[in-house]
């Protein structure tokens, strides 16, 4: 497989994994961002977030880093790869074309894999 055939399966499996712990792209948390906001000041919500690793954006949607801490935790397990989370205007429209170091400095959150020995 060549390197840019490996990168695209690369993004295709985390963009599934991203789905698999995260629910479908574009999901919303609540109809009004003021009333979620305003129900539970506990959170963190990161409204209309893109989700990315180093092989680009895999997800897109409404994210809560309280409520999906466990979620994206796992999806960072799964993929054995740090993952970016970014507010919306950080990754769209364009944004999501830059550099990953540029995509790194704009992370509202970072998750990283879990460090696990076997032995």
């Amino acid at each position: 497989m060549s390197k840019s055939n490996k990168s695209v399966s690369l993004g295709i499996e985390h963009e599934d994994k991203a789905l698999e712990n995260l629910a479908a792209c574009g999901r919303l948390l609540c109809i009004s961002k003021s009333y979620y906001r305003d129900l539970y000041t506990n959170r963190e919500p990161i409204f209309n977030s893109n989700i990315f690793t180093s092989q680009g954006k895999i997800w897109f949607g409404d994210i809560d880093l309280v409520l999906d801490k466990n979620s994206l935790q796992k999806l960072a397990n799964d993929i054995q790869e740090n993952i970016y989370i970014l507010n919306e205007m950080d990754g769209r429209f364009g944004a999501e074309d830059r550099s990953l170091k540029s995509i790194i400095k704009d992370a509202k959150a970072t998750i990283s894999p879990e460090f696990k020995l076997d032995l």
